[in-house]
């Protein structure tokens, strides 16, 4: 049985659950139900984890009440620090996990994102719009998160990032 947000219990027909997007539209849903002004949830280091950030960032929108500005700040700095603790902290090894924390209190989202990497060193990522990196690649995900989040903050060796955004 799935669960819709007012909690009515229904099931899905088999052709619905064979539909990847039907399946993970309610997994959402189902998981929004427990309490999501403190959610934690492991994510695995791959494509789907990502995945699964947006639906739940989309999620959130709805639950936040969030305009089109608030939910591109919320959408992008939780999509790029998910992405950046998949790719540069766990190098995509869908073995390890990345563990994702959103906290709401009052007008305040935190996120709080780990992964298993050995960190590294944020004082000594270059400047994406240097006019000597602005053809690389690195260093864009953090500059937006700087940008857009209202604090950032680093610990374990770089291996864990609290961000926080008022609402």
């Amino acid at each position: 049985f799935f669960y819709t947000f007012d909690g009515n219990k229904f099931l899905p027909s088999i052709d619905d659950l064979l539909k990847a997007d039907y399946i993970a539209k309610y997994l959402i849903i189902w998981y929004m139900n427990e309490d999501w002004r403190n959610k934690t949830v492991d994510l695995p280091s791959d494509f789907e984890g990502i995945k699964f950030c947006y639906d739940l960032a989309n999620s959130y929108k709805d639950l936040l009440n969030l305009d089109f500005d608030q939910f591109f700040k919320f959408q992008t700095l939780l999509l790029e620090s998910v992405q950046n603790a998949i790719i540069h902290g766990n190098k995509s090894n869908p073995g390890l996990i990345v563990s994702l924390n959103i906290r709401v209190i009052n007008d305040t989202v935190f996120f709080t994102i780990s992964d298993s990497g050995d960190g590294f060193d944020f004082t000594k990522v270059v400047d994406p719009i240097h006019p000597d990196f602005i053809d690389k690649e690195c260093g864009r995900g953090l500059f937006f998160i700087k940008k857009l989040a209202d604090t950032v903050e680093f610990s374990n060796s770089g291996s864990k990032i609290l961000i926080s955004m008022s609402i």
